[in-house]
């Protein structure tokens, strides 16, 4: 069984996608030296995406290490499933395991509890 970004619902997709690329937009322009002067002296502002990603720490991180072959979106979705889908903030692939940070630490617990099911198997966080 495949799983695409198409196959999302439009609204969770859009949330996905403004917000992957929120995060590769400002990580590419912090690269440039004198758009991290203009962020220090306040003249640009990158709206509430910044701001919700300055408050989540380690506590908010989840790593699933997922079987090989399943997408970070597939693991993004079942994680999506369990603590609701607006609260995904960011997935990332790191070696071979997928970390997701969620906007709440009693969410992560929660998670944590009860696993996520990717490709009809029991997968712990």
């Amino acid at each position: 069984m495949s799983f695409l970004l198409a196959d999302l619902p439009t609204k969770i997709k859009e949330n996905f996608q403004d917000k992957l690329l929120s995060v590769h937009c400002s990580k590419h322009r912090l690269e440039n030296s004198t758009h991290r002067k203009k962020v220090a002296m306040g003249t640009i502002n990158y709206g509430t995406a910044h701001a919700e990603f300055e408050k989540l720490t380690r506590r908010h991180a989840v790593k699933v290490l997922p079987e090989a072959g399943v997408s970070v979106e597939e693991v993004s979705y079942a994680v999506g499933e369990v603590v609701g889908f607006e609260s995904v903030k960011s997935a990332s692939r790191m070696n071979k395991a997928v970390v997701i940070f969620i906007d709440d630490v009693s969410k992560v617990e929660r998670l944590v509890e009860s696993g996520v099911i990717l490709r009809d198997t029991f997968t712990p966080v």
